[in-house]
């Protein structure tokens, strides 16, 4: 009777020992799944970070973009001047009233440029063409050295 007694008893513990081992299995993949989680979380705020600065790059890069391409018009109206005054005509070829406004703004921003040795056109034309030469010559805008250090 003792043997039947204790049968069960030791199946018991057997079967203690067996649930104790798989809860000691499901403890540690629970521990590496939480390991990988927090990896995989790094990896996210990394990717994040990366993503963010990407932003602020383009970003900043879009706002240079603009400005070289407002720069760029403005020197080809100023050539186109250059190129109307040097061959005579009135003015400038393809050179759009927004450009001629904005050298305008950048003119009263900047103190007159000294004569520099360059002959100074008549202040009075008869003819047309040799008014219209006159009034390009006037808003033909001299440069310093400094304004060619972003160059």
């Amino acid at each position: 009777m003792l043997d039947e007694t204790t049968q069960p008893f030791g199946s018991v513990t057997e079967a203690t020992d067996r649930i104790a081992m798989l809860i000691s299995e499901i403890t540690s993949s629970a521990t590496e799944q939480a390991s990988a989680l927090s990896q995989m979380n790094g990896f996210l705020q990394e990717t994040e970070n990366v993503a963010q600065s990407n932003a602020g790059a383009a970003e900043e890069a879009a706002v240079a973009s603009e400005e070289l391409t407002g720069q760029a018009a403005m020197m080809k109206s100023f050539v186109g001047d250059l190129l109307a005054f040097v061959e005579g005509r009135g003015g400038a070829v393809g050179a759009a009233p927004l450009m001629a406004a904005s050298r305008r703004t950048v003119a009263a921003s900047q103190p007159a440029a000294p004569n520099m040795g360059l002959p100074s056109a008549p202040r009075s034309a008869s003819r047309p063409e040799a008014k219209a030469a006159t009034n390009a010559a006037e808003n033909i805008k001299s440069f310093a050295d400094h304004d060619f250090e972003d160059f």
